[in-house]
């Protein structure tokens, strides 16, 4: 049976997959570092350890990940100025998507540094 790997972070936590940042594929909840599509951490075989912290990390980012903004460009199929100005989301954000934004961003800044290898 060929043994699994992941994808980690230099802090050794996992990174997670996301178009939330521009330019930056790769997110760390550890250490918040930000990579691109190529190069980004290091492959390290799957442990029982690694694979539970996967779990619970991958748990907590899809919970915040659609309140999060971040600085990608997209647009909401469902939402009429998106559509009608041809503008990306993020030029017209509402004050309560803005709030629910910080909000996340506090929770990710708050397990900062609680998810690495240790």
């Amino acid at each position: 049976m060929k043994e699994t790997e992941i994808r980690v972070c230099d802090c050794g936590a996992p990174l997670h997959w996301t178009f939330l940042y521009a330019g930056a594929e790769y997110f760390c909840m550890n250490c918040h570092r930000m990579y691109g599509m190529l190069g980004a951490g290091e492959m390290v075989l799957q442990t029982t350890e690694r694979r539970a912290r996967q779990t619970v990390a991958d748990s907590v980012f899809k919970a915040l990940r659609k309140y999060l903004i971040g600085s990608g460009g997209y647009k909401k199929e469902n939402c009429k100025q998106c559509n009608e100005r041809d503008e990306y989301h993020t030029q017209h954000l509402t004050e309560y998507e803005r709030l629910k934004d910080r909000i996340a961003c506090n929770i990710l800044d708050g397990i900062k540094g609680t998810l690495g290898e240790g």
